[in-house]
């Protein structure tokens, strides 16, 4: 009788866990690609103990009952045929594709998990899966390979969605997760070939730290001071989302008046105070998508449009109170700007426009952004743009001299 080899679970497990312990002291989880990483590596870590204990129980049938080691078993097939699907759904939380998909797309995307269900259903009668044999060693049913089957499914679905990437997910990410399937293709054969050599869930556990280091990195993506999501985290979200055609508001939040209390009360006492509005706007959207967008511009993503109401009225509202910090207590005016995508604003240039337009004066403190308001928009840019090239190249002239008659009291030539 050949002994399994458990060294590499052992080690597995251990991975995994440092992965998580490093995602819950270093990282946010907020994202949805975070949370569906997080549950992947849980998962990983699970399975592998699992994988421990089936060897051991296996291997000590004398001690070990029937339902123990069938419990063992069937636990350790299922929640490790768990992994593919936690891939696949990890690429379309990269890709935000979740929103985009038909309702016979999704129901073609869970049909293998839920064949394996069935399966797993079905086994304790029909022996499907595995079974004990008359020497009462575990032994793989009729149906086994099914499980490869489905699982290949998904990983053939995470390559594709991987190779056609999006402009909006950077080459480097997009290659670190093609990596970790092929990687866990590898492993899968390696372990086919050599049943006794349990190297798969260490590959994988391996696999899984490198993308946390590699392409899980919060630090390039989060404002240090206030936070919360950057600039070059809403360019990449709202990439996607026009891509993927996925309706959903933006309102921009602007404060004018940071600039001044930076000169006036200190840099310290402004950046405390935008930490705290940060949280503030962070406590509204239930969607958790607020970015800050550098000076003293917030931006708020959400998919309810039936929200807008409430999330202007709730900002409006603190905004009339004074701001503190320690002893210091500031009244900031404010700006807020809706605009929906892809209706109102189709492509990233747009969006940049209203996110960095100057403030106006309008009703309410409240613009409603559409197609007609891109012009004016994109002509103050254009000036702005123009005479701060001409005052840094110095080069400033005189078109017009009006000539003032002071007897007519008028101007009478140029």
């Amino acid at each position: 009788m050949n002994t399994y080899n458990i060294d590499f679970d052992i080690c597995a497990a251990i991975i995994s866990a440092f992965s998580i312990f490093c995602v819950f002291t270093q990282k946010k989880i907020q994202k949805s690609q975070n949370k569906v990483f997080l549950i992947t590596v849980i998962i990983n870590l699970v399975s592998s103990i699992l994988d421990i204990l089936t060897v051991i129980a296996n291997s000590h049938t004398d001690i070990f009952s029937y339902s123990v080691r069938y419990l063992f078993d069937n636990s350790y097939l299922f929640i490790h045929n768990l992994l593919p699907i936690c891939l696949a759904c990890y690429v379309i939380a990269v890709f935000e594709l979740y929103h985009s998909r038909r309702k016979i797309e999704r129901v073609l995307f869970f049909l293998p998990i839920a064949c394996n269900i069935i399966l797993f259903i079905l086994n304790p009668v029909f022996h499907c899966i595995f079974y004990y044999n008359s020497e009462n060693l575990y032994t793989h049913g009729s149906l086994f390979l099914l499980l490869y089957i489905s699982g290949f499914i998904y990983i053939i679905f995470s390559t594709i969605r991987i190779i056609l990437g999006s402009p909006a997910v950077s080459i480097q990410k997009r290659i670190s997760m093609l990596m970790f399937v092929i990687a866990s293709i590898i492993a899968v054969i390696f372990q086919v070939i050599y049943p006794y050599i349990l190297i798969e869930q260490f590959v994988e556990s391996l696999t899984f730290f490198g993308m946390l280091i590699a392409i899980e990195n919060e630090d390039e993506i989060r404002n240090p001071i206030t936070g919360i999501y950057n600039r070059k985290s809403f360019l990449t979200d709202a990439g996607l989302m026009l891509e993927n055609k996925k309706p959903c508001g933006i309102i921009v939040i602007q404060l004018p008046d940071l600039n001044y209390y930076n000169t006036t009360v200190g840099i310290e006492a402004v950046n405390n105070i935008t930490k705290t509005i940060a949280q503030f706007l962070f406590s509204l959207n239930s969607f958790k998508r607020v970015y800050d967008c550098e000076n003293g511009r917030f931006v708020l993503m959400y998919y309810n449009m039936l929200r807008t109401a409430y999330l202007t009225d709730s900002i409006q509202q603190r905004f009339e109170s004074q701001w503190t910090y320690n002893s210091i207590s500031v009244k900031l005016s404010l700006q807020m700007r809706f605009v929906s995508i892809p209706s109102a604003a189709d492509s990233l240039g747009k969006l940049l426009l209203v996110i960095d337009a100057p403030s106006n004066k309008v009703d309410n403190n409240i613009e409603v952004i559409n197609e007609e308001t891109f012009k004016p928009y994109r002509r103050k840019i254009e000036i702005e743009y123009a005479v701060e090239k001409a005052i840094l190249n110095k080069s400033f002239q005189v078109y017009y001299q009006p000539i003032w008659s002071s007897k007519d009291n008028k101007i009478h030539s140029a």
